[in-house]
């Protein structure tokens, strides 16, 4: 079973986005910065004798304002290291396979296959399907745009049924994913 797409300068914009907002360790470190934020402009001495509503209210513009500002900063370095990058192999037409293997994956630049057993899962968002190697690492096949070859939910489906087969075989067993020749 095998399908091809195109991933645009676009998609990985989103994407980018999408995988910032999923990611546990740096959701953390913006809920205990935001904290502090609120506490630091909350205790401030330069509003010490104001109503304590009043250092409230005061303290949730600055962290609106701190997030307006990362917001803005975070989209510019995104939006410009997908311009300034070449794209070698991640934008333009991707194939998938699924093998008995694992799964192939091909550019007019690059081949790599992944192995079932070290496959992390998938994630379904409203515009793309993820299909994740490492916990930072995924194909992206974008949902919107029409395949160029393939079923994606055939595909889809398949890569699910691979998935639990491998992680029956991984719990079985206590030996190490056996690695391709």
């Amino acid at each position: 079973m095998k399908i091809r797409y195109n991933n645009t300068r676009w998609d990985l914009i989103r994407s980018q986005w999408l995988m910032m907002c999923c990611n546990r360790a740096l959701c953390y470190f913006f809920a205990a910065f935001g904290v502090f934020i609120l506490w630091s402009s909350y205790t401030s001495t330069a509003i010490q004798d104001k109503s304590a509503a009043w250092r409230l209210i005061y303290s949730v513009t600055v962290l609106f304002g701190m997030v307006v500002v990362g917001f803005i900063a975070g989209m510019f370095l995104s939006v410009l290291s997908v311009i300034l990058s070449k794209g070698k192999g991640v934008i333009g037409e991707h194939q998938l396979e699924i093998t008995e293997q694992g799964l192939k994956e091909s550019t007019i630049f690059n081949c790599s296959i992944s192995t079932w057993d070290g496959m992390i899962g998938l994630k379904e968002t409203g515009s793309f399907i993820l299909l994740f190697v490492t916990e930072n690492y995924a194909y992206l096949i974008p949902k919107n745009r029409p395949l160029s070859e393939g079923d994606l939910s055939v595909f889809v489906e398949q890569f699910r049924q691979n998935m639990k087969q491998a992680n029956k075989s991984v719990d079985a067993t206590s030996s190490p994913p056996t690695h391709l020749s």
